[in-house]
């Protein structure tokens, strides 16, 4: 064999394993699925928990029958109800985690398709790469001189391997169906078994049994066409993607092969065998087997339609199971405990009645969402880039600023704000537009929450024995107590009632100014919040709005250290600290030093509204800090050199004034809003569980209590919390009455101020 064959045939070896190296391998698909002994053990819990409710029934029926008075009575039944109200829960939680396997399964079908899918579109990248590779180096070893055997050698192991990628394609496909058939299977399955767990329990009527045994069959039918359609999906995408393959790259290749044989027969020329190569390439590259987006879209509404059903059918179980009247809830009326288990508590006589129902407005939310407790909405995505954590916002306020003026997207501060992931979706409408809506949603969301809570808490018809509240029952029960042990107890349970009441306060009042500053963020065409604005800067980095050490003389109460009083923009342009315009607990019925603040405050907003006016300042210091204040200048240039573009500097200064005021609104919104997420959650997940105390520990704390002295301090304990959510509402509430004085500021005419400068009348 000569030299220049042995090369030629080394450099097709070399030419086809980097081909193969190249070349993508189709990967194998792992699909979860229900694991059905899991389910097994969720199911054996609800019917373990039904046996309970239906023991603790004769229990009750006993405790009440034998045992007179009402103090003893409320004690027994408060026993067995701590007990039953755990056992409620746990029952919720394995039908929830049986359902929620079962959607998860029939919502993983679309993903499923969707990965063939794209297996697809791999493949046909492949077959190009394999395609454009076999032509050049076919073309490489022409050129060469290689004999036509080490040519079709490179032909034929690019066909082979080509043969490979089809039928790994192909084995995709019927692994794809395999797990699509034996999932919803399953999941078909795991719902026979819920449905008989459930229809076990004795207290259930048959026509109740019926029902869930109905549902559970439109279900199963639904799941069965959900099936029918993927394996349809899956099959046409086969038969499609075969018969393309057949035609477009198996002959592709046969034909390109004799035309490297013509060629080395003499029968065509170079030119041919080059027309012959690109032939060859765009047929392969026409090979176009992929599933319609719209189909996949189809699945996934159709699962989405399936979920919506389970969600029902859960509901009417847990309905059922909690309303039939055979147990109590207990006398600490839990009475929210987030969006997907809200809890109405009714009493009568000796019957306590659960209501479970899911919120399913949040669905639509794209936000930031509680991770224990209520699961609530604490903030929209768009204002928590860069991994901002809300817990966080409070001590550092300075990441959710960022986030803030970035959710602008301006062109000269982030000019490719539009193609990251965050925000990439709202380019059309502007991403404000989209926060605005998400604050709608979840003001709906809680405002529904609040309502049903308020009508379930105030009702006080007594001809109803199905819908007494829980203000009724309070006042009913209190009447009879006969000792002091129990009415402590009572008055304990009659108190955890404010905090819940004023946590749905909190959260609504957070979430309707938090949508606000929204909206008047949308509107502003800069934001001044950021580090381009010198001005913007300097005032943050003085912080003159904050009451400082310095700032409080021996004789004041240094508990007012650390509070934010006033804008730090509007003050430090002033000259002006907080000290300046606040008066301390010891002086607040000095009427000497409460003129003096009030009127220093006065002349700065004056100082803003006569310049905004006409251009000028009264030329005089507010204060003694600044050179530009008493010189009536900004960043050195003198105010009047030009009057209009004077005038529109003071009116960028209102703005930013204003900006800064709102941007606090919007912190403390967002702290208030998680603050009220906590209410609920698990008290060893509070972030210093020695220390805080939420609605839940406080419950836990009346429960545990078993002296007179115990049921005082929670009662205590209760009623210091209440305090502090009424302050932070309070402090929330000024925060936001001082942003809309800083609105208004604009409006504002110097005359307004009843003082002149400059000579005039």
């Amino acid at each position: 064999m000569s030299r220049k064959t042995v090369n030629g045939k080394i450099a097709v070896m070399a030419v086809i394993c980097s081909f193969l190296i190249a070349v993508r391998p189709v990967y194998a698909f792992v699909w979860p699925v229900i694991d059905l002994t899991e389910i097994v053990s969720f199911v054996n819990s609800i019917s373990t928990g039904l046996n309970r409710i239906t023991n603790a029934k004769s229990q009750l029926d006993n405790v009440t029958n034998t045992i007179k008075t009402i103090g003893d009575q409320v004690a027994s039944v408060k026993k067995y109800a701590a007990d039953l109200k755990g056992t409620i829960t746990n029952i919720k939680d394995s039908v929830s985690t049986i359902t929620d396997n079962i959607e998860e399964t029939t919502d993983n079908v679309s993903g499923i398709v969707d990965d063939v899918n794209k297996e697809l579109n791999g493949a046909g990248t492949a077959e190009n790469e394999n395609a454009e590779t076999t032509v050049d180096s076919v073309n490489e070893q022409v050129d060469s001189g290689a004999p036509e055997e080490d040519v079709q050698t490179v032909v034929d192991e690019a066909k082979k391997e080509s043969e490979t990628v089809r039928e790994n394609v192909n084995k995709t496909f019927d692994e794809a169906d395999k797990a699509i058939n034996e999932s919803l299977d399953t999941a078909n399955q795991a719902l026979d078994m819920l449905v008989d767990s459930v229809n076990g329990y004795d207290g259930l009527s048959d026509e109740e049994r019926a029902g869930f045994k109905q549902e559970a069959g439109n279900i199963k039918n639904d799941i069965d066409g959900l099936k029918d359609t993927s394996s349809d999906i899956i099959a046409s995408a086969k038969a499609d993607y075969n018969e393309q393959y057949s035609e477009k790259v198996a002959e592709a290749f046969d034909s390109y092969s004799q035309a490297v044989s013509d060629y080395y027969a003499g029968k065509t020329d170079r030119e041919a065998l080059n027309q012959a190569g690109e032939d060859f390439k765009n047929s392969v590259a026409s090979l176009d087997a992929g599933i319609d987006q719209g189909v996949i879209d189809g699945l996934v509404a159709n699962a989405q339609e399936i979920a919506d059903k389970i969600d029902a059918l859960e509901e009417n179980m847990m309905n059922s199971i909690s309303n039939s009247g055979d147990y109590s809830d207990g006398s600490e009326q839990m009475s929210f405990l987030g969006p997907q288990m809200q809890k109405k508590f009714v009493r009568s006589g000796k019957v306590y009645a659960f209501s479970f129902h899911s919120e399913n407005l949040s669905f639509f939310l794209k936000g930031v969402y509680a991770e224990d407790g209520d699961k609530s909405f604490l903030l929209s995505k768009e204002l928590a880039c860069d991994n901002l954590d809300v817990a966080d916002v409070e001590e550092n306020p300075g990441k959710l600023r960022t986030c803030v003026v970035k959710a602008k997207t301006e062109k000269d501060l982030y000019p490719n704000a539009f193609k990251e992931e965050l925000y990439k979706d709202y380019q059309k409408n502007g991403v404000y537009k989209h926060i605005i809506e998400d604050y709608s949603i979840a003001n709906i969301v809680s405002l529904s929450k609040a309502k049903q809570f308020s009508a379930t808490w105030g009702s006080l018809e007594p001809d109803d024995d199905s819908n007494k509240g829980t203000l009724y029952v309070l006042r009913k029960t209190l009447k009879d107590v006969d000792n002091t042990r129990n009415g402590f107890a009572l008055m304990g349970m009659t108190d955890i009632e404010s905090p819940k009441l004023w946590s749905e306060i909190r959260r609504i009042d957070a979430l309707n100014r938090a949508k606000a500053m929204a909206q008047d963020f949308e509107r502003g065409t800069t934001l001044f919040l950021d580090g381009r604005d010198s001005e913007f800067v300097e005032a943050t980095k003085r912080n003159w709005g904050t009451m400082q050490n310095d700032d409080l003389d021996a004789n004041e109460n240094k508990a007012v250290k650390g509070k934010a009083v006033f804008s730090n923009v509007i003050l430090s342009i002033c000259g002006l600290r907080a000290k300046d315009i606040s008066v301390s607990e010891i002086n607040k019925t000095d009427t000497a030093s409460i003129a003096q603040k009030e009127k220093n405050l006065a002349d700065c907003l004056f100082k803003y509204a006569e310049a905004a006016s006409k251009g000028t300042s009264n030329g005089s210091a507010i204060g003694a800090d600044t050179e530009a204040a008493s010189k009536g200048t900004s960043n050195g240039s003198a105010i009047g050199a030009d009057t209009e573009a004077a005038k529109r500097e003071w009116r960028d200064k209102q703005t930013k004034a204003y900006n800064d005021s709102a941007f606090n609104n919007l912190t403390l919104a967002v702290v208030n809003n998680y603050k009220s997420s906590l209410d609920y959650v698990d008290p060893k997940k509070l972030p210093d569980p020695d220390k805080d105390k939420n609605i839940v520990s406080m419950q836990d704390g009346l429960k545990e209590s078993t002296t007179t002295k115990d049921d005082y301090a929670a009662g205590a304990q209760i009623n210091y919390y209440s305090t502090q959510q009424i302050l932070s509402i309070v402090d929330a509430d000024a925060q936001n009455q001082q942003t809309e004085i800083l609105k208004d500021l604009a409006t504002f005419d110097y005359n307004y101020f009843g003082k002149t400068t400059g000579g005039e009348g």
